[in-house]
């Protein structure tokens, strides 16, 4: 039964007018503030079990050793919903890694996807080739389940021969397009809520919410 057929339901006429002054003024503010609500900006919260993210950059690059990459810091990151830290601030030998690498032929760009798993063990993921040496043009591939991106090595193969990830220079620059990006999760900005086309407000906007009614 709704609060209207409720408030008819009361016999003295007088109660029944309070009580739908009453009513109609806390709608009213209830409106007022949901406006005020959806004209600011909300953000999306990193909880949840179903949350995956790396918090922090990893630092990715080039290793001395050129055929290889290097982390040069501490990483935080979520899998599953349960945050983990690890320490991995050194170089990463690729050709030790479980990852088994393939040829890019030239004229051909691809992404590897740098992944760590709860226990700290790092992994790469290889993505699509696309024709073009111009690594922007790289898609990088699906993160496996229980598992975080770190880290992406764009390369764009404009040699004279294939390239194998962890076994040719990655500092030619002759030869290849190299892009490190660093996966550091930011808190996503919802605008508006769903639907809606409310404007977005500066952080830390002060703002009043409608009370009419006083005690």
């Amino acid at each position: 039964m709704d609060i209207d057929r409720k408030i008819n339901m009361v016999r003295d006429p007088m109660t029944r007018r309070a009580l739908r002054q009453l009513w109609d003024q806390l709608y009213s503010d209830a409106a007022a503030n949901k406006t005020v609500f959806d004209a600011h900006t909300h953000r999306q919260q990193l909880t949840g079990a179903g949350v995956t993210a790396c918090l922090s950059s990893a630092g990715l690059a080039i290793d001395a050793n050129p055929e290889d990459v290097q982390c040069d810091r501490y990483v935080d990151f979520i899998i599953a919903g349960v945050l983990y830290h690890a320490a991995i601030d050194a170089a990463i030998d690729i050709s030790a890694l479980a990852f088994t690498a393939t040829t890019l032929a030239t004229n051909t760009s691809r992404a590897y996807l740098l992944t760590i798993v709860a226990a700290g063990t790092l992994d790469i993921v290889e993505g699509a080739d696309l024709t073009g040496s111009a690594q922007a043009l790289a898609v990088v591939p699906d993160t496996p389940a229980a598992e975080c991106g770190i880290g992406v090595i764009l390369v764009g193969n404009k040699g004279v021969a294939a390239f194998k990830l962890g076994s040719d220079d990655l500092g030619s620059a002759t030869d290849y397009n190299v892009t490190y990006v660093n996966i550091a999760h930011k808190e996503p900005v919802i605008t508006s809520k769903p639907g809606s086309d409310a404007q977005d407000n500066t952080a830390g906007t002060a703002v009043t919410h409608t009370q009419s009614l006083t005690t």
